[in-house]
């Protein structure tokens, strides 16, 4: 969120992994490999820029943050994940499957598979047959994200993304609120239910027509 991009650095954001509850819930060696991670996720993104100008990377970050702030899930793998989460898609030449089973495991490099679109084709159907709840978390935490930063982007961006999200993921985010554990259920339901807000109030400042009644 905005307040992450103005505040945050590496220094801060490690600083999660090495204080209580981060240095509590993650070994020393999974605070290590979140490390790599966060580095490989930079390195990666170097020269892209988002629609406003800023640097990509802190996108990615912002994800990581979601999950850990606003969920409060400190999984290991997951938090991998939502750092290298585009990387298949745009940066494949940095972040290779080999690097991110030595980084993070089978488990993360899975999770990853699962929330690139590669390929696009049938991919919130695979989401919805094979991710994990903690998979369709990263993916709450990415779409959240993007739609939050929305402001800058011309009106037909910002209704593709509205339509899409309102049509295909909100459904998927409303699974997910069913199947979360009742430790994080809380958390994900706020966010699902702050990401719809922000979808209706888009679309009535665009004009977008609602759904068709069933």
């Amino acid at each position: 969120m905005t307040e992450h991009q103005e505040t945050e650095n590496r220094e801060k954001f490690l600083q999660r992994l090495h204080t209580p509850p981060g240095s509590v819930l993650f070994s020393e060696e999974e605070a290590a490999r979140i490390e790599m991670a966060y580095d490989l996720a930079k390195h990666a993104h170097r020269w892209q820029k988002r629609k406003d100008g800023t640097r990509y990377f802190e996108h990615p970050r912002r994800v990581a943050l979601h999950l850990i702030d606003g969920i409060g899930l400190y999984d290991f793998e997951t938090v991998v994940v939502g750092l290298l989460h585009d990387g298949y898609e745009d940066c494949p030449k940095y972040v290779t499957p080999l690097k991110v089973k030595i980084i993070g495991g089978e488990g993360a490099a899975r999770k990853l598979r699962l929330v690139s679109k590669v390929p696009k084709e049938d991919y919130v159907e695979r989401l919805r047959k094979y991710a994990d709840w903690q998979t369709l978390t990263a993916k709450l935490c990415d779409r959240y994200d993007n739609y939050d930063d929305l402001e800058t982007a011309d009106d037909a961006f910002q209704r593709k993304q509205t339509i899409e999200t309102r049509d295909v993921y909100l459904p998927l985010f409303e699974y997910l609120t069913a199947i979360a554990p009742e430790p994080y259920k809380a958390n994900v339901v706020c966010m699902v239910e702050k990401l719809a807000w922000m979808v209706r109030k888009r679309a009535e400042a665009l004009g977008i027509d609602p759904p068709s009644a069933p």
